[in-house]
């Protein structure tokens, strides 16, 4: 049986192998890159930290957000941070599956990098992280997740999924990341003060 068992494995693999499992964008897509992809732009994501380093607001993995957005938003989120010991982190990904989450929804995988990070516990500055707020983005879904922290209600769940829908994804739907990453951490500040 278990001689078996190793034949049909192997003939699995054989068959997948001979197959042409490959992961390379074929047709329009073998020259137009991922979806969202600007010419120039990064395409190789770096790896996520393991940690995040105090005052770390910003975590562009892809180079998605163009540097004077960069700092519009970490002004914005180092204000209301300040203000209110309510951070929000901004990560950008490719997708989760470059990222271990290989079979994870981006909801999924926000909430796992949420508790990963320890963004909902109180550590930092002496405030409350558990109203904590990340913002994170998959180029390749072209989507983005707002995870809020357990002291967030059901009122600001609602918020969240007006900014989505009405300052994100509006302009990313034209290729416009960056601005819908920046004009989506303005509304969430307005939110959470």
């Amino acid at each position: 049986m278990t001689h078996l068992k190793i034949i049909v494995f192997t003939a699995c693999v054989l068959f997948l192998s001979l197959a042409g499992c490959s992961t390379a964008p074929t047709g329009e897509n073998a020259q137009a890159g991922q979806p969202g992809e600007k010419p120039g732009k990064k395409t190789a994501s770096t790896p996520l930290p393991e940690q995040l380093a105090p005052d770390t607001f910003v975590v562009d993995t892809i180079g998605l957000i163009e540097e004077r957005d960069r700092k519009e938003i970490e002004k914005t989120c180092a204000e209301l941070s300040k203000e209110r010991s309510a951070p929000i982190i901004v990560v950008t990904i490719s997708s989760p599956s470059d990222h271990g989450g290989r079979s994870m929804s981006i909801a999924d995988f926000a909430h796992m990098l949420y508790t990963k990070w320890g963004l909902g516990i109180p550590r930092r500055k002496g405030g409350p992280w558990n109203i904590g707020i990340l913002l994170l983005v998959s180029r390749r879904e072209r989507t983005a997740r707002i995870e809020l922290g357990s002291e967030w209600g059901a009122r600001e769940n609602d918020i969240c999924a007006k900014i989505l829908d009405r300052k994100i994804i509006p302009e990313f739907r034209k290729d416009e990341y960056s601005k819908g990453v920046r004009e989506g951490v303005k509304a969430i500040a307005e939110m959470a003060r």
